[in-house]
């Protein structure tokens, strides 16, 4: 029956729309209701625009004090309230920053209403049309419109709408009266608390009047009491008397200058002493805090006595950021190095009565890589497309994104670079894309909880190229790019990642490792290629290709690396093919030197096997656990020459690079440390290089955060031989010790090699 119901319904309906089609009937919708005039209230005295407040404290009286500023306007919502002051110079009403500049006599000020119309109202268009999104109009300029203060038509009301994305927010600046310059009495306290006082007892109150005026006297009053000896005195001295039998007293405090100003606190009136009886600390277990972080703490106070405050106080301290507040909130720097914090807090009616709390600072650990991916795709393609910058960063934001586990994406935005350093956002996005433009994207990167920046982030007071920075890496779909900034916000405690949209890494300018010799087989030799960019191992067929050529015959074979996505440019590289007979070659004038005995070269003068390897074969040395590459075969009369490439003990914390190392009886010259030899190795602290060591290879000791100690024994080192962020990111503390005649020169090394600033290099 149900079923059989629906269907009738649905034809109805049918029928209907049918009919209405044939007949003319036009269907109809209701309008939105048009609001032409609005209608505020203010109170002025409540305002109180005197230099003896700040903007910052007049305004939030305007914004928490309830009836102060009020729309009654039918069909809209007042959302936020705020003063602003009037800038005669540009014609705008300007904020008032952090509140901190006193009320002046010079400015002119308006309280600020923003207004939203409700469901089924719209703004006059008039409204919408007159002004612009930066600037004001007075609401004369809008002839249809008006606007109503305290029921008086105002023409002194300045109008700014701010329409967006169905977003209709209207702004209306209404001044708020003259500036008075006279003496007023802003505030009058009393510093105790309520408190419980026996009969017979006394207690002498303090209290404080602030403002402009120089008579900041204070009468004091007691109410309430059945006894004519309760008594305040004119310092503030009350006593109870003895034959009181009033559970409650008020003791009143009015400033002289104006008795309207006053502020009271309240007694309990007891027959016995009141007491304190216990202070009990929560949390009192287990309490864990990070740096950079708070918690706060509780207080229950037991016994008679009505007055239950207590003095919080914080030791064991390390940092002076470290505090705690007068209601229990701990604080905890982020360079706080203690292990525990002791929390104490004691009764302020008897100091005999306290209790404490350990805690346990847990340290952030640094982030000191950030890792930024985007999809190039489909951004490289909307700036093809797009005939907006307000389209193309629709299309970043969504295309976006952070693979650090220990930090946030806060937000993403484009900007452009306007002059060196200076980077200007898009506004509004209704500029058209431009090809002359250098567009940025802007990471705003936050650590998670318990990670935090290294010092040297926390310290940046501008922008910084991310290559000028030794403790901080950023890479950009796995590649490092050199133009990279950085900036830090202390507020957020964010980072601020601008990357170029348009740079791409040059293949041209990568290293791609010295490919080993093959031996002939009749087929295509396809050996695989490392290619690394500053240390760092690009991937095959997402950065670059390669292509083989002259790769099946004895002789030499190139390979094509040509760069995809985030790379450019091409590169080409060989390697040998060898008959397959011949995996040891010796040359005849050796052969024949080695037959009469003629000139023995240096290895047989340490009666040393001769080398038969060539050229990029790879040796381990057991003994001294590491890797050596040859990189100078055997010559007669010369010690064949190898490149130390790395430790084969990970967890050695001191190590030695030596003049010369015997492997399978062949004695060899170490000449070089390879490209990112011990790159991120977490365990070396000291190493000594030794007196043949020509080379250095880039970021050879990047990231060894241990590294401390480096004596540096060789004198062959010249201008180019240290290869760049070679000693990026070891110990800020380094030392390294050079030779004597060599000091001046090897300091310009080190340095240009990124060690840390604060290194220290003697001879």
């Amino acid at each position: 029956m149900k079923k059989q119901a629906n269907k009738i319904i649905s034809i109805c309906l049918v029928l209907m729309l049918v009919a209405q089609s044939f007949i003319g009937i036009d269907t109809v919708y209701a309008e939105d209701t048009v609001i032409s005039k609005i209608y505020l209230t203010m109170d002025k005295d409540l305002i109180d625009l005197n230099t003896a407040w700040t903007e910052g404290e007049v305004n939030s009286r305007i914004y928490s004090t309830e009836g102060i500023a009020t729309n009654t306007t039918e069909g809209c919502r007042l959302e936020d309230l705020g003063l602003r002051f009037f800038d005669s110079y540009n014609k705008q009403h300007n904020g008032i920053g952090d509140g901190s500049n006193y009320i002046s006599a010079e400015k002119i000020y308006s309280v600020e209403y923003e207004l939203y119309p409700e469901n089924g109202y719209t703004w006059n268009s008039e409204l919408e049309s007159c002004t612009r999104y930066s600037n004001t109009a007075l609401i004369t300029e809008c002839p249809s419109c008006e606007v109503y203060v305290n029921g008086v038509k105002r023409s002194d009301v300045y109008v700014r709408y701010m329409g967006y994305d169905n977003v209709k927010r209207l702004l209306l600046m209404v001044g708020c009266g003259e500036v008075s310059t006279n003496p007023i009495v802003k505030t009058i306290n009393i510093k105790d608390n309520d408190m419980s006082l026996a009969v017979g007892e006394t207690h002498k109150f303090e209290g404080e009047v602030t403002g402009t005026v120089e008579d900041k006297s204070i009468v004091w009053s007691v109410e309430g009491n059945n006894s004519s000896s309760t008594k305040i005195s004119a310092d503030g001295t009350l006593i109870v008397g003895s034959d009181e039998t009033a559970e409650t007293l008020t003791v009143k405090a009015s400033a002289k200058a104006d008795n309207k100003k006053f502020d009271s606190k309240t007694v309990i009136v007891l027959k016995d002493a009141p007491t304190i009886d216990s202070v009990s600390i929560s949390p009192s277990e287990n309490v864990s805090v990070l740096q950079k972080k708070t918690k706060q703490f509780n207080v229950e106070v037991t016994g008679t006595q009505t007055d239950k405050t207590v003095t919080w106080e914080l030791s064991g301290n390390k940092s002076i950021d470290t505090t705690i507040s007068t209601d229990g909130l701990l604080t905890v720097a982020r360079d706080e190095t203690a292990e525990t914090l002791t929390v104490k807090a004691t009764a302020n009616k008897d100091t005999t009565k306290y209790d404490t709390v350990s805690v346990k600072v847990i340290q952030n650990t640094r982030v000191n890589s950030v890792d930024l991916t985007y999809n190039l795709d489909e951004i490289e393609a909307a700036c093809v497309s797009t005939n907006t910058e307000g389209k193309l960063r629709n299309i970043i934001n969504g295309n976006v994104d952070i693979t650090n586990d220990n930090c946030n994406n806060a937000g993403n935005d484009l900007f452009y670079l306007y002059s060196e350093k200076n980077w200007y956002g898009i506004g509004d996005g209704t500029n058209p894309y431009s090809d002359e433009k250098e567009y940025f994207i802007e990471y705003n990167i936050s650590p998670k909880d318990g990670y935090d920046w290294p010092e040297e982030i926390i310290s940046l007071t501008n922008a910084t190229k991310e290559t000028e920075l030794d403790d901080f890496s950023v890479s950009v779909n796995g590649v490092f790019l050199d133009g990279v900034w950085i900036e830090y916000n202390k507020a957020w405690n964010c980072v601020e990642i601008l990357v170029p949209l348009s740079e791409r890494v040059d293949i041209a300018e990568t290293t791609v490792s010295d490919i080993e010799p093959v031996t002939y087989n009749g087929k295509e030799q396809t050996p695989d290629v490392e290619v690394k960019q500053n240390g760092n191992t690009l991937i095959k067929d997402k950065d670059y290709t390669v292509s083989y050529s002259d790769n099946v015959d004895v002789g030499t074979a190139s390979v094509l690396i040509t760069g995809i996505g985030m790379c450019k440019g091409s590169k080409t590289v060989t390697f040998k093919i060898n008959k397959a007979e011949q995996t040891v070659t010796t040359s005849d004038e050796d052969n024949n030197t080695n037959k009469n005995d003629k000139n023995s070269n240096k290895a047989s003068k340490d009666n040393v096997t001769e080398d038969k390897k060539i050229e990029g074969t790879v040796l381990t040395d057991k003994n001294g656990k590491a890797k050596y590459k040859i990189i100078s075969a055997y010559k007669k009369n010369d010690m064949p020459v190898v490149e130390y490439v790395a430790t084969t003990d990970k967890k050695t914390k001191k190590l030695v690079i030596p003049d010369t190392v015997v492997i399978d009886g062949v004695k060899y010259k170490v000449e070089s440390i390879g490209v990112g030899a011990f790159k991120n190795n977490k365990d070396l602290t000291s190493v000594i290089i030794g007196k043949n060591v020509k080379k250095i290879g880039k970021k050879a000791f990047f990231g060894c955060k241990k590294l401390k100690s480096i004596i540096i024994k060789t004198k062959k080192l010249k201008k180019k031989s240290i290869g760049a962020n070679a000693f990026k990111g070891i110990n800020k503390k380094a030392k390294f010790k050079v030779p004597k005649k060599k000091l001046k020169l090897y300091k310009k090394l080190i340095k240009k090699a990124k060690a840390p600033k604060k290194c220290k290099i003697t001879k």
